[in-house]
């Protein structure tokens, strides 16, 4: 294992006073419901994103209750030399979020985004497979975020031009008069962050596109064949389009056509998995997603290796499932020889499954000793 997370220590976040823990090559937290076991791989993405996966809600109700504010702190690095930089999220009540490396604070969070590569499967990802197109382009957001800085900036450009196109357009319908130089001018500043959007989002669901193959094949006993195709606008001139529906989008005062209303179409032996899938071979498609991630991360940071956060993953994901997820991750079956895994995060609410599902998928492991394993029971 090269880069990985050496420690962490938790201030006032969630259900935590003062929480320190050492980590290993795989971490496994076991407890009942409510002890803190999300909770710490929430402050493990903290980390990596400056913010919440797990909880979308008001941020600074992750502060203890009773305290002003909440300290997250983890030494991230090397091995090979130990070469570690402490990186530190804190969060006082009505404060602005500060992140630092070293103590030197971050001019802008984003500027910190891919510093820590890392994947989440949580069962509340099935909604990827089930749900709307939002939780889609946020997957294809944070895939690109992570290995592409231009991606990042022109995300960011974008989406401050459509709030601005969208502003003028709802200014537009009350007072019922608009400027269309000031609209042009925002819409080419749309279509040019939005070009470069569609074209490295496509680029993305080509590599997962041939990933998800592969391990769906594998996932299901090569009896399925899974694939993935991305939908968006039908034409690389976004400024045009703009233009073409301006009339529509000054009646529903927002912006109908662009980036924004991009999503992925998902099938299972041509069928659209959200319609046609049963609840098994969406969980296998699911998993196939993440796995293609996992890779696709993994390549684009010149082989450093995620760090992969797998949460509840046991009481939502039957057990054979969650054997070939660990066989696949772990360089075992259908693995190169060098596809070694990188730190894996771990929850479950019962010590046997974990215990079990190790003694299962043993003898697939390459380069791997029952000391890369620590198993912290949490009360």
């Amino acid at each position: 294992m090269k880069d990985y997370l050496k420690d962490i220590h938790l201030i006032n976040f969630k259900n935590f006073s003062d929480f320190k823990e050492s980590f290993y090559r795989i971490n496994c937290f076991v407890g009942k419901n409510g002890v803190g076991k999300t909770n710490i791989l929430e402050a493990i993405h903290y980390l990596a994103f400056c913010k919440p996966y797990f909880s979308h809600n008001y941020e600074e109700e992750s502060i203890k209750f009773g305290e002003n504010f909440f300290a997250i702190h983890g030494n991230y690095g090397s091995d090979g030399g130990e070469v570690f930089t402490k990186f530190s999220c804190i969060l006082k009540a009505d404060e602005k979020k500060k992140f630092r490396a070293n103590d030197t604070a971050y001019q802008r969070l984003s500027d910190h985004i891919g510093t820590i590569p890392l994947v989440v499967v949580s069962p509340a990802d099935q909604i990827l497979v089930s749900g709307g197109a939002d939780f889609q382009r946020t997957f294809l957001n944070y895939t690109l975020s992570q290995c592409d800085r231009e991606y990042l900036e022109a995300l960011k450009d974008y989406n401050k031009a459509l709030e601005m196109r969208n502003r003028l357009l709802k200014n537009a319908q009350i007072e019922r008069v608009f400027d269309n130089t000031q609209l042009e001018s925002v819409d080419y500043l749309l279509s040019l962050s939005g070009n470069k959007i569609r074209a490295k989002r496509q680029e993305l669901c080509d590599k997962l596109r041939e990933s998800i193959k592969v391990y769906h094949k594998l996932l299901s006993c090569e009896s399925e064949d899974a694939d993935l195709l991305y939908e968006s606008i039908e034409t690389d001139d976004l400024f045009s389009l703009l233009q073409m529906n301006l009339k529509r989008d000054l009646i529903t005062g927002y912006t109908t056509a662009g980036v924004h209303k991009d999503r992925l179409n998902l099938t299972i032996n041509e069928h659209k998995a959200k319609h046609f899938a049963s609840q098994g071979q969406q969980k296998s498609l699911l998993l196939s997603l993440k796995l293609a991630q996992f890779d696709y991360v993994s390549d684009r940071k010149e082989g450093r290796k995620p760090i992969l956060l797998l949460d509840d993953i046991f009481d939502k994901f039957d057990f054979e499932r969650v054997c070939s997820l660990l066989n696949l991750l772990v360089g075992g079956e259908n693995r190169t020889e060098n596809s070694s895994f990188g730190q894996i995060f771990i929850t479950d609410t019962h010590l046997n499954r974990v215990e079990e599902v190790f003694k299962r998928t043993a003898d697939t492991m390459n380069n791997f000793s029952p000391e890369d394993v620590n198993i912290r029971l949490l009360n």
